[in-house]
């Protein structure tokens, strides 16, 4: 009652738009702006199961890989994104990862677990760590935020056995090449994992957004060092690849 009270009186804005609706907003979305995420995966339209990318023709059910990774080796065994990575959603990453709006979290988490197939089954949910220093200065870890939602919706255990050695710079601006090489030997199991709790565990990664896989891929193969069976990743935007 409380929450619906506060909804009335002070109504939040679309992160998107900026248009005011009453009650409480999924995603931090207007309706209008909810109906334009595009989904990664439709009826109509297949992605390749290691790297999210578009497949095309009547055969794309039967092969769910796309012809690169069809040639490549990948410590993680699939890939399941929710939405492509752009407008609206983006507004949402940002406003989770730069805005202090922790609560954004819960809400890609609960969308995340809607997205995944029923018959998915995993030992453990484990979200990608931050460096302590970027955490601390965050306030919190954005994957752990959805990694704790979807793994209440699912009711799967969550497990932090995972950490980062060492703090990378950020990301963004850099080609896959300098983000492999960024990420190289910056994960590694917590010391209270022991390696025999992991063998032959099914573990599910949890991180916001899918761009190279360069993160994703550095710490599955951390995991799979210590003996895990099975990394999954699931993540809430996967970057559209552009032609041209």
């Amino acid at each position: 009652m409380t929450a619906r009270l506060l909804d009335a009186l002070v109504p939040c804005h679309c992160l998107h738009c900026f248009a005011l609706e009453p009650g409480s907003m999924r995603l931090g979305l207007c309706s209008a702006c909810r109906c334009r995420l595009e989904p990664v995966e439709s009826a109509d339209r297949v992605a390749c199961e290691l790297c999210g990318r578009a497949l095309h023709g009547r055969r794309s059910r039967a092969f769910p890989l796309c012809l690169p990774c069809r040639g490549r080796s990948s410590p993680i065994d699939r890939l399941f994104a929710a939405w492509s990575y752009q407008a609206p959603l983006d507004d949402v990453i940002r406003a989770l990862k730069f805005g202090d709006l922790a609560y954004l979290g819960g809400h890609l988490g609960d969308a995340l677990a809607e997205s995944l197939p029923t018959d998915l089954t995993v030992d453990a949910v484990v979200p990608v760590p931050l460096h302590w220093r970027r955490s601390w200065s965050r306030g919190y870890n954005q994957a752990a935020e959805i990694a704790r939602a979807l793994a209440g919706a699912r009711d799967w255990p969550l497990r932090s056995v995972l950490r980062r050695r060492r703090p990378t710079p950020p990301q963004s601006g850099l080609d896959r090449t300098s983000r492999r090489r960024n990420l190289r030997w910056a994960f590694a199991v917590q010391r209270k994992a022991t390696r025999s709790a992991l063998r032959a565990q099914r573990l599910l990664l949890i991180d916001d957004v899918y761009t190279t896989g360069a993160t994703a891929e550095a710490a599955a193969r951390a995991l799979k060092k210590a003996g895990v069976r099975w990394v999954g990743l699931a993540v809430a935007g996967r970057t559209p690849r552009f032609r041209g």
